[in-house]
C-alpha cells in the first residue's frame, strides 16, 4: 500500500507480511469449498415440486462463474432471464418444508424434510421448491447457496460503495485533470458536509498521498484519493467495537467472530464454520481470507450489509401464514389513487397507479365519471383535477398489478357513470384484466373470505351489488354513498347537493356481477351489521366517523373486523392530500386503511414501515388475540409476558445529507418515537451535533416500555437544529418494532417519499427484554 494507514491497519499489513510456512487450515478450507463449488458446478438431479400432482426431475446446477443457477431437462427455462436465476436474486434459502406449495404438496408427507428445500427469489418472492436425493446432497446444496448469496451480496455491497466514493472523487476534481489538489480537497469537505480542522485535513492528506512533500501540490490520483476517503470516514466507534471482540488484535478469528454474533447481536443459528464463511464473503485482503480472519475494514463491511441492518432480514421474506381469511391482515390502502398533488386542482395521472403497486399497495381507488366518445374518465369529482381515461388505467394496473407482490389487489371503484358507460367498464375490466380478474361467485355455504393464498394473482371489484331481486334484470337502483359528501370544501359540498337528485344509482347488471367479497354497503351501527349484512358487505368510514368509533367503541370495532372488512379513508378537510395516522384505526382491526400515496409525509412513512413487513407482500396477519378475542382492546390490559423493554442507544451516525445543498452543514440529533397502543406511544431525542454531518455522534441511551410490541411501529429521524429558521428534516426510517434486530444495528435513511439515502446512516445498539 502505498499510502500511510492508520495504526490499526497498520497491523493489518504487519500481519500479511509474516507470512507463514504453511497453511493447513487455509487448505483444508479452499479444499472444501472447491469440492462444494464443483458439486453446484456439475450438476445434480433435484425434484421441482410444483403441487401435489406437479413435480418435474431436473438437473440443476450453478453457472461456471458462479453467478447463475440454471436446469436443464425441459424446453422452459427460468422466467427470470434466458441464463437463470442470478444468484444475487436470491433472497433466502429455506431448508425442510416450509413454503406454501411444499406444504399443500406433502399433505400425504411424500417427500421427506431433511431432503428438501426451497429458493426464494426475486421481488415476488417466488419459490423454487426442490427435493434432493439424499439429505446430504441437499445440504451440499442449501451450503453451497448460501455461500455464494452472501457473497454476491456482499459484492454488490462494495460495488455500491466504490461507486459512492468515485461519485466524490469525480465532485471533487472540478479541472477534470484527474488528480485531486488539497484546496479541491477543502472544497469537498462542504459537499461532504463536514467541518474540520484544515491541518486535520492537511495531514490526512499526506497520509494519502504517502507523506511525499513533492506530490502535495500536485494532488492525489484515485487509488490515494480512496486512501483519503477512508481516512476521513474512519469510524473509531466501529474499532471499539472490533476491539471488545478481537481483545485489542488487528484481526478478528472466525471464533472471535462467533462470539460477536452471539453475544452482541443475539444470534445463535450460526456456527463457526458460517463464520468462516462470513469472513470469506466480506474481507477484501485475500490473505487475510485464506487465513479466516476479518481485519477493520472487513468487519466495517460486514455491519453494513443487509443481514446486520436492524430490519430482521427474514421479515423482508413473506414467512406469515398467508391462508388465513383475507379480513384477518392489514391491507396496504391508497386512496384517490389517481391524483399527484392536492385534491381539488392537481394533476390526475396514469402514473400514480403505477407507482402505488410498485410499492406494494393492494387496494387502489377509482373514482369513475362519464367521459367524451362513450369512454368513462378517472378524476375527483366536482373539482379540477385533469381527468385520465378508464381504460388506460385498468391497462397499467392489469400490467403492474402484481409487479411487487403476488398476493389479491382490491380495485376499489366509485360508480357515478351512467349504465351506458358502466357496461364500457365492464368491457374494459373484463377483457384487460382477463383471468386476473376474480369473477367466481360466493359458494352458498361460505361463512368466511378466501385467504390472500387462494386469491394470489387475482383481481377483486369493490363497488355496488344489485339485489338479489333484482339481478336477473339489465339493470337495478342502489344507494349511492359518496365521499364527496363529506368534503368540506363549500363549492364542492354545493355541487354534490346540486348533483344528487334523491340517493339512489343506476348499476348495471354487468359491473354489478363482478363484484363478489368486497361488496359496498352502508354502514348503520355495528348491530345492524352484525344483523342485516353477510359476512362480505363492506362499509367504508370516513376519517372523522372512525375516529369517534375509534375512540367511543374501539372494542367493538375490532368484533366488528373480526367479521366484515372496512375501509378508511380521509377526511374532507385534507385538500392538501395530507394524511391522518392509520395506528389507531390499525389498532381497532380495520384492514384497508388508505391513505394519500403520493404525500411523503410522517403517516405515509408509517404506513411503509408497516407494509415492509411479511416480504412487501401488501398484506401483514393481524395478531392473534386481534382475530380471537371478543374483549380485545388496544389500550390493554396487557399480559405481563407481552410486554417488552426497548433499550435503544444511538450510537453515531455517518454520510448525513444536507436538508438543502446550499445550506450550511448540518447541526444534526435524531427523535426516536414509537407508535402504537396509546399508552405505549412516546418519542425522546438526543442532543444536537454542532457542523457534522459526516460522522456525529450521540452515545445516548433511551428505554421505551412496550405493551402491545404487535402494534408498535418505530420510526427514526434525523432533523437539522437551527434555532433561526426552524428544525430542517434529514432523513427517517421507520419499521415495525417486532421488525428490530437486536446488538449493533445500522439504520439506512430514507427521505420522506421513501427514496434511500445512501450511504445515509445512523449506528445503533438495540436489547429488548
Amino acid at each position: 500500500m502505498a499510502a500511510a494507514l492508520p495504526s490499526e491497519e497498520k497491523q493489518v499489513e504487519e500481519i500479511l507480511e509474516k507470512k507463514p510456512d504453511h497453511k493447513p487450515a487455509m487448505n483444508a478450507k479452499t479444499f472444501a469449498e472447491e469440492e462444494l463449488f464443483n458439486v453446484l458446478k456439475s450438476g445434480s438431479e433435484l425434484t421441482k415440486v410444483r403441487s401435489a400432482k406437479k413435480k418435474y426431475t431436473r438437473t440443476y446446477n450453478v453457472s461456471d462463474d458462479l453467478k447463475f443457477l440454471q436446469y436443464s431437462g425441459s424446453a422452459k427455462f427460468f422466467s427470470d432471464v434466458d441464463s437463470g436465476i442470478p444468484i444475487e436474486n436470491i433472497q433466502e434459502i429455506r431448508s425442510g418444508i416450509q413454503t406454501d406449495t411444499f406444504n399443500k404438496a406433502n399433505k400425504k408427507n411424500i417427500y421427506a424434510e431433511e431432503q428438501c428445500f426451497s429458493i426464494l427469489h426475486g421481488n415476488n418472492e417466488k419459490s423454487l421448491d426442490l427435493c434432493a436425493e439424499s439429505a446430504d446432497l441437499r445440504n451440499k446444496w442449501i451450503k453451497g447457496l448460501q455461500f455464494l448469496t452472501r457473497k454476491a451480496k456482499a459484492d454488490a455491497q462494495k460495488k455500491q460503495e466504490q461507486r459512492w466514493i468515485r461519485s466524490f472523487y469525480e465532485l471533487a476534481d472540478k479541472n477534470h485533470d484527474g488528480w485531486i489538489s488539497f484546496k479541491e480537497v477543502m472544497r469537498l469537505l462542504d459537499k461532504m458536509n463536514v467541518q474540520m480542522p484544515k491541518q486535520d485535513v492537511l495531514t490526512m492528506y499526506k497520509q494519502a498521498s504517502g507523506d511525499k512533500d513533492e506530490r502535495y501540490d500536485f494532488g492525489l490520483s484515485y487509488q490515494e484519493f480512496v486512501s483519503f476517503y477512508y481516512l476521513l470516514t474512519k469510524r473509531p466507534e466501529i474499532l471499539d467495537i472490533f476491539n471488545k471482540y478481537t481483545d485489542g488484535e488487528a484481526v478478528m478469528t472466525a471464533q472471535q467472530l462467533l462470539k460477536f454474533y452471539t453475544v452482541a447481536q443475539k444470534q445463535t443459528n450460526l456456527d463457526e464454520e458460517a463464520c468462516e464463511g462470513v469472513i470469506a464473503a466480506h474481507e477484501p485482503e485475500q490473505e487475510l481470507k485464506d487465513r479466516n480472519v476479518l481485519s477493520l475494514k472487513g468487519f466495517r463491511h460486514l455491519l453494513m450489509c443487509d443481514t446486520e441492518m436492524l430490519s430482521n432480514p427474514k421479515h423482508k421474506t413473506i414467512y406469515q401464514d398467508m391462508n388465513q381469511p383475507l379480513n384477518q391482515y392489514w391491507i396496504a390502502s391508497s386512496h384517490n389513487t389517481y391524483l399527484s398533488r392536492d385534491q381539488l386542482k392537481g394533476p390526475s395521472k396514469v402514473e400514480c397507479y403505477i407507482n402505488a403497486l410498485k410499492k406494494g399497495c393492494r387496494c387502489v381507488e377509482l373514482d369513475c365519471w362519464d367521459g367524451d366518445k362513450f369512454e368513462p374518465v378517472i378524476y375527483h369529482g366536482y373539482t379540477l383535477t385533469s381527468k385520465i381515461l378508464f381504460r388506460d388505467a385498468i391497462s397499467a394496473i392489469s400490467d403492474y398489478a402484481f409487479e411487487a407482490t403476488p398476493y389479491p389487489l382490491i380495485l376499489s371503484l366509485e360508480n357515478h357513470c351512467s349504465i351506458d358507460q358502466q357496461k364500457v367498464m365492464a368491457h374494459h375490466l373484463k377483457t384487460l384484466l382477463g383471468d386476473q380478474l376474480y369473477m367466481e361467485q360466493i359458494p352458498g355455504e361460505a361463512e368466511t373470505f378466501p385467504s390472500p393464498e387462494d386469491l394470489k394473482n387475482k383481481i377483486l371489484i369493490k363497488g355496488k351489488r344489485l339485489p338479489a331481486e333484482v339481478e336477473n334484470m339489465d339493470d337495478g337502483e342502489i344507494s349511492e354513498d359518496d365521499e364527496a359528501a363529506e368534503c368540506e370544501n363549500d363549492e364542492v359540498k354545493e355541487e354534490v347537493k346540486k348533483n344528487k337528485s334523491g340517493k339512489k344509482i343506476k348499476v348495471a347488471k354487468e359491473l354489478s356481477d363482478m363484484v363478489n367479497y368486497c361488496k359496498a354497503v352502508h354502514f348503520h351501527d355495528f348491530e345492524h351489521s352484525r344483523n342485516s349484512y353477510k359476512f362480505y358487505e363492506m362499509s367504508s368510514f370516513g376519517e372523522s366517523k372512525a375516529d369517534k368509533l375509534v375512540e367511543e367503541q374501539t372494542t367493538e370495532f375490532n368484533n366488528h373486523n373480526r367479521i366484515f372488512l372496512s375501509r378508511i379513508y380521509p377526511g374532507g378537510l385534507r385538500t392538501d392530500s395530507s394524511n391522518y395516522n392509520p395506528v389507531p384505526m390499525w389498532n381497532a382491526g380495520c384492514q384497508i386503511v388508505a391513505l394519500n400515496y403520493q404525500t411523503g409525509d410522517e403517516e405515509m412513512n408509517i404506513n411503509l414501515g408497516r407494509f415492509s413487513d411479511n416480504g412487501g407482500s401488501g398484506f401483514v396477519l393481524k395478531p392473534e388475540y386481534m382475530r380471537s378475542s371478543a374483549k380485545f382492546h388496544p389500550d390493554g390490559p396487557f399480559q405481563d409476558d407481552m410486554t417488552r423493554k426497548l433499550k435503544i442507544k444511538i450510537i453515531s451516525g455517518a454520510m448525513l445529507p444536507k436538508a438543502n445543498k446550499d445550506k450550511e452543514i448540518i447541526d444534526p440529533y435524531v427523535k426516536i418515537k414509537v407508535n402504537g397502543a396509546s399508552a405505549d406511544t412516546r418519542e425522546f431525542k438526543t442532543n444536537f451535533v454542532e457542523d457534522n454531518g459526516l460522522n456525529p455522534m450521540w452515545n445516548e441511551e433511551f428505554t421505551f416500555s412496550v405493551g402491545m410490541p404487535d402494534l408498535a411501529i418505530v420510526r427514526f429521524c434525523v432533523y437539522d437544529h437551527d434555532q433561526m429558521s426552524g428544525d430542517e428534516f434529514i432523513g427517517q426510517y421507520t419499521l415495525p418494532f417486532n421488525s428490530m434486530q437486536q446488538g449493533y444495528r445500522h439504520v439506512a435513511l430514507y427521505s420522506k417519499d421513501n427514496d434511500s439515502l445512501f450511504p445515509s446512516v445512523l449506528l445503533v445498539h438495540v436489547e429488548l427484554i
